[in-house]
């Protein structure tokens, strides 16, 4: 039944409901001599398709726009997936950035420890290269991991979800960044149906509310390694307390997964 409604929606009007603009124009179109040579040349032809698709652009309520199975297609806006490919690079370079460690870290650490006046900056890769210490017995440069192997057997279930989410968290977040990249790259890559048209999305919208989600998770891990509690979260962010405070890196993941959901979101528009 759609499909139907559909065509009886690109159908054009009646001669008696056109206007005298409209009508001028149609019958001095099929008039031309260049439009009856080209119907002979295609009568003559061994095309398969006999539609006469120059005719029909002219005829009333033809619109421009892409013509798909189901009559449905969507608009790429470039612009935004663009954004969302600039957003992850930016992601992925605090990742690697924070990985070698010597390179601006005071603006791409996720985490500040402050001891004692001494302040150490902390990677994404940190809680990662944590865990590969505790579970694979490798001997990596971490100070995530100092604390954790020193967390007591019977601490609270919120700092062992903290101590153990957070490497979780930070290794999937780099992942989900890598792939939205990579679907994002494709979706400004894919052929479109027509100019700005395509008849299937790219979708990466779920990655990127994870992506966000994540974050989210960070950063509240790092309020509880903190260990001043709930009540600090404001100090925390704020660089007020006195051991473990958020840095650039967090604020700057945060934002841009956030800002990539939002772009995700308006990248596509359903035409029908």
């Amino acid at each position: 039944m759609s499909n139907q409604k559909n065509q009886n929606q690109a159908l054009p009007k009646s001669f008696e409901d056109l206007s005298d603009v409209e009508f001028i124009a149609y019958a001095d179109y099929l008039s031309s001599p260049y439009y009856k040579t080209y119907l002979q040349a295609k009568n003559t032809s061994s095309m398969v398709n006999k539609e006469d698709v120059y005719a029909n652009a002219i005829r009333p309520n033809s619109k421009s726009g892409a013509a798909v199975a189901g009559g449905v297609a969507y608009r790429r806006r470039k612009g935004f997936l663009a954004l969302v490919v600039i957003f992850m690079v930016a992601i992925l370079a605090i990742g690697v950035l924070g990985y070698l460690g010597n390179i601006v870290p005071e603006y791409i650490s996720v985490f500040t420890k402050d001891d004692s006046g001494v302040k150490t900056y902390i990677g994404i890769t940190d809680p990662i290269f944590a865990a590969l210490n505790k579970f694979a017995g490798m001997d990596m440069d971490s100070v995530f991991f100092a604390d954790w192997d020193a967390m007591p057997a019977d601490a609270e279930i919120a700092t062992k979800i903290a101590y153990f989410g957070l490497p979780i968290a930070a290794a999937l977040a780099l992942l989900f960044t890598l792939i939205i990249l990579i679907v994002a790259i494709a979706a400004l890559a894919k052929k479109g149906v027509e100019k700005g048209y395509v008849a299937r999305k790219c979708k990466f919208g779920f990655l990127s509310l994870l992506l966000f989600l994540f974050s989210i998770f960070i950063a509240a891990c790092g309020v509880i390694w903190n260990g001043a509690g709930l009540g600090e979260i404001m100090n925390f962010f704020t660089a007020s307390t006195t051991k473990i405070y958020a840095g650039y890196g967090l604020f700057g993941i945060i934002g841009l997964a956030l800002l990539s959901m939002i772009c995700n979101w308006l990248s596509y528009k359903k035409v029908r």
